[in-house]
């Protein structure tokens, strides 16, 4: 019988540490769609389309075109009526999205085999996390007083760093 429990808590970290990475896309999904709540244009053309993680056995990032139209006549982008096509993107949510999944990051980052520091601070803590699988090598987080995230590094194993100020 011990021997079964070891085997299900066994499983049961398997499969959070596996989430590890479905929180970390989903954290970059919703920075971009933060990040681009303005852009009008992209290299694809037109405008910034939302990001949404769809996750069963992996995880995918689907583009919705959802989009919203203001009359603004002087804009560079402005058709020939005048509108102007932006995201449909509500910044507040996509911010709660990243707390959201900040905290569960964090949370399950401590049942798998990643170095976690933290820090309290008079305005809210930080925690750097170090992982020791995937493309990621590390994230710190800086959170405000009421648990919202207010901007987080992130640096990948190619060298690339991002930055995310919320």
């Amino acid at each position: 019988m011990i021997l079964m429990m070891f085997t299900l808590n066994s499983h049961a970290k398997d499969v959070e540490c596996e989430s590890i990475a479905e929180f970390q896309i989903k954290m970059d999904a919703h920075a971009s769609n933060y990040q681009n709540t303005e852009t009008t244009r992209t290299p694809e053309g037109g405008a910034y389309k939302y990001k949404k993680v769809i996750c069963q056995k992996t995880c995918k990032i689907i583009e919705a075109e959802i989009f919203i139209q203001k009359y603004l006549p002087n804009h560079p982008d402005a058709d020939k009526d005048g509108y102007v096509t932006y995201p449909y993107i509500d910044k507040q949510i996509e911010k709660a999205f990243i707390s959201t999944y900040a905290k569960s990051l964090v949370m399950v980052s401590k049942l798998c085999p990643t170095e976690i520091k933290g820090l309290e601070t008079k305005n809210g803590s930080a925690v750097l996390m170090k992982y020791t699988s995937g493309n990621i090598v590390s994230d710190a987080i800086n959170f405000e007083l009421n648990g919202g995230v207010v901007s987080w590094v992130r640096q990948t194993k190619n060298g690339e760093s991002k930055i995310v100020n919320l």
